[in-house]
């Protein structure tokens, strides 16, 4: 009931100081970004099985709103990350999976912030991020979703160490991932407001 999964990086895949790492390098215009990603930490996360109505995820994992970064990287389509992979991203904290019915599955999730892709062995800045997930998977080859994913920021942008920026992120979303024949159709579109002060 207790399994334990870790990925390391074991390249030069750091980028300490940059917005997210070079992988992908559109994270760089990433809404929901850390500004750190000098780790070789990529995944290192717990998951407990005890109850059936709940499986509970602690530890640095990737947000489960992105189908590319919840796929392996050798079972991906194509060599490069989407957009929506900087948006979206990794960091640490604790998810809940509450399957509601066989085809019907409820996500939710308390993160330290909005990390980058190689993890972050410190944030610069005091935030949270939350959200909440429903998934519909009739079969294997269908599944959609409808999400939700708000960052809560307070950022030292002068270097002073005062959190003198306020910079808020409400997501919201949907995706559709379709197999028929060897064809396949996935996709996923997110709109992000910042309300920064």
């Amino acid at each position: 009931n207790v399994s334990f999964y870790a990925a390391l990086e074991g390249t030069n895949n750091t980028s300490a100081g940059a917005f997210g790492s070079q992988v992908p390098a559109l994270a760089s215009g990433a809404l929901l970004q850390d500004n750190t990603a000098d780790s070789r930490l990529v995944d290192m996360y717990v998951t407990i099985t005890y109850l059936e109505w709940v499986t509970v995820l602690i530890g640095q994992m990737p947000t489960p709103v992105s189908y590319e970064l919840n796929t392996d990287e050798y079972d991906l389509e194509t060599i490069n990350y989407s957009q929506f992979v900087g948006i979206a991203n990794r960091d640490r904290g604790i998810g809940f999976i509450i399957p509601l019915h066989p085809e019907l599955t409820f996500l939710t999730w308390v993160l330290n912030g909005s990390g980058a892709i190689s993890g972050a062995t410190n944030d610069p800045d005091d935030r949270y991020a939350y959200g909440a997930m429903l998934e519909y998977q009739p079969y294997d080859e269908f599944k959609m979703k409808v999400f939700g994913h708000f960052t809560e920021n307070n950022v030292d942008t002068t270097g002073n160490g005062a959190n003198d920026t306020n910079a808020d992120v409400d997501a919201l979303g949907a995706g559709l991932d379709y197999k028929w024949y060897g064809f396949r159709l996935t996709g996923e579109f997110v709109r992000a407001r910042i309300k920064s002060t």
